[in-house]
């Protein structure tokens, strides 16, 4: 007869064959996160609520881009004095366990950030070879103001995850409406503090993709009306 660990052997080469891999036995660690591994490569934690609503649920996106005001689990393995829940402050920083300035981590991906964090540690020999794990336990909110000639004026809010170009942008405030203009103004603010201001044609842009343009967080949109009628 075959004990219980040949069996769970022969079960788990079964199910390697298949594809399929319980989530429980791969530890979500540093060392398991390749550094260039493919968008959309998501790692989900479990919830201790199921019914939570999904802005607080804990995700493990390994691609994400760190934000101002995202909140972030920052935990070194066999360390529980390490682990710690952080909002990212609006310069970009975290004061880290045991570090005695900020380190930058926003503009960072989640892999990115976990290496800056494992070489700050190293570098200031706090550990010698730490495995170090960050979850987003909430998200920074991304907005976009969208004001004129749409359904639905108002704020349209990036989802995580995603980037949102002007076609998408438009549609996630309700479309345009019958009085719609082709051309819309698109109001942004440089990192420098300085205004640009870009003109695009909307209705090119709906009926090639190839000239729709992204649109960043804090952008606003001005749809205009259009003097001659509507062109939609």
């Amino acid at each position: 007869m075959k004990s219980p660990h040949s069996r769970l052997r022969f079960l788990a080469a079964a199910l390697a064959l298949t594809g399929f891999a319980p989530a429980f036995w791969l530890p979500l660690r540093a060392e398991n996160v390749a550094p260039n591994s493919a968008p959309g490569n998501l790692t989900l934690a479990a919830s201790a609520d199921a019914d939570t609503d999904d802005s607080s649920s804990y995700l493990n996106a390994k691609d994400y881009t760190l934000h101002p005001t995202d909140v972030i689990d920052v935990d070194v393995t066999d360390d529980d004095h390490a682990k710690r829940e952080l909002r990212i402050a609006e310069d970009g920083t975290v004061l880290l366990a045991y570090l005695d300035q900020p380190i930058k981590l926003s503009g960072l991906t989640v892999n990115q950030a976990i290496a800056k964090i494992e070489r700050e540690y190293v570098g200031q020999k706090i550990f010698i070879k730490p495995q170090v794990s960050l979850m987003i336990a909430q998200y920074a909110e991304r907005r976009i103001t969208v004001n004129g000639q749409v359904n639905r004026p108002g704020w349209v809010e990036i989802p995580p995850e995603q980037e949102m170009t002007l076609v998408s942008v438009i549609s996630a405030a309700g479309g345009p409406t019958r009085l719609t203009a082709s051309s819309v103004t698109i109001t942004r603010r440089m990192a420098d503090g300085q205004t640009k201001v870009i003109h695009a044609n909307l209705k090119a842009a709906m009926e090639d993709p190839r000239k729709d343009i992204p649109i960043e967080e804090g952008d606003s949109i001005y749809v205009p009306e259009s003097m001659i009628g509507g062109v939609f």
